[in-house]
């Protein structure tokens, strides 16, 4: 037999529930993240004349690094403790 879960009381653990954010500020995360993708499949097409049947390599390199850029920044908003690491000491890292 199981025995039920008992309620921590420590304030530690009770302040470190995951606090969601609104839903229209996800909406706009997720349109966002939306274009972004659009505008890589554009710019892989109208600037560099590539399509997925073409050469599926070198475009879906193009569309992860215009990707990437919007996703990274955009998603950095959501963090739960953003002065923990910044998206300036990430990127540093990347380099």
């Amino acid at each position: 037999m199981q025995q039920p879960l008992q309620q921590t009381k420590d304030p530690e653990i009770a302040n470190s529930a995951v606090s969601f954010a609104s839903p229209l500020k996800l909406l706009l995360l997720h349109l966002t993240c939306g274009l972004g993708l659009a505008s890589a499949f554009w710019v892989t097409l109208h600037f560099y004349s590539l399509t997925l049947i073409l050469n599926p390599a070198r475009t879906l390199l193009i569309v992860w690094a215009v990707e990437a850029s919007v996703v990274i920044p955009i998603y950095s908003l959501f963090r739960r403790n953003p002065d923990q690491c910044s998206v300036i000491q990430f990127l540093l890292l990347l380099l």
